[in-house]
Formats: structure tokens, C-alpha cells, sequence
């Protein structure tokens, strides 16, 4: 079967969300928002702004390998802006 992009309806606090990206694009997400939190460039404050913006900018691929890879370039370019 493998890694499915469906778009997925969860329940929570009583409504539901859609989930548009398979799991291992939202770990790849999650990844990339650990990196930039130990650059100090993401605090608890701003995560949710960084991770939308990962999601934005990778809310079109299904492929997972070429989503780390853009996921990659995106996190160096924020970590070369902020040194």
C-alpha cells in the first residue's frame, strides 16, 4: 500500500480538521521545525508560523523525497537569513 497522500478528516476539540499531508510529509515538517529550534531561529512563540509556512510551501507535492528536499532548501535559506 505505502505512504497515502488522501486527504484525511480527524476529529478534534469538536470539529473536524483535514489533514492534506500523509504522514510522512508532516514528519518531514516536524523534522525541519526541530533543526530550526535548535538554531534558535523557531521558539514556542512562532512554531505555528514556521510550520504553516512549510505547509504552505509543500501543500502541492504527494512525493515525499522531493518534499524533503524543498523542506531542506527552505529550512537552510530561513537558517542563512537568521545568522
Amino acid at each position: 500500500m505505502g505512504n497515502s497522500t488522501k486527504v484525511r478528516k480527524k476529529k478534534g476539540k469538536g470539529k473536524n480538521i483535514e489533514d492534506e499531508f500523509s504522514p510522512t510529509i508532516r514528519r518531514i515538517i516536524k523534522k525541519k521545525i526541530s533543526l530550526l529550534s535548535d538554531f534558535r531561529v523557531v521558539t514556542r512563540k512562532n512554531q505555528k508560523e514556521y510550520t504553516s509556512l512549510f505547509e504552505k510551501e509543500l501543500e502541492d507535492i504527494s512525493d515525499p523525497i522531493i518534499a524533503q528536499r524543498k523542506a531542506d532548501c527552505i529550512a537552510y535559506q530561513i537558517i542563512a537569513e537568521n545568522d
